[in-house]
C-alpha cells in the first residue's frame, strides 16, 4: 500500500508503530459503516424461498 510505503521513509522509527495503528484505525473506522449499512439493507430485502 502506498501510505505503507510513506510511512516507512518519512515517519521516525520510533513513531512508526503508533503512526500506522492510527492509520489503520482510521481506515477501518471509515469502512466498517458500509458494512454495517449493507448488511442492514440484506435484512430488510431477503428474497422470497418457495421450496
Amino acid at each position: 500500500m502506498l501510505a505503507e510505503s510513506l510511512v516507512a521513509l518519512y515517519v521516525d522509527k520510533k513513531e512508526r508503530a503508533r503512526v500506522m495503528a492510527v492509520q489503520h484505525m482510521i481506515i477501518m473506522l471509515a469502512t466498517a459503516p458500509f458494512g454495517w449499512i449493507s448488511g442492514l439493507l440484506s435484512s430488510i430485502r431477503e428474497p422470497c424461498r418457495s421450496g
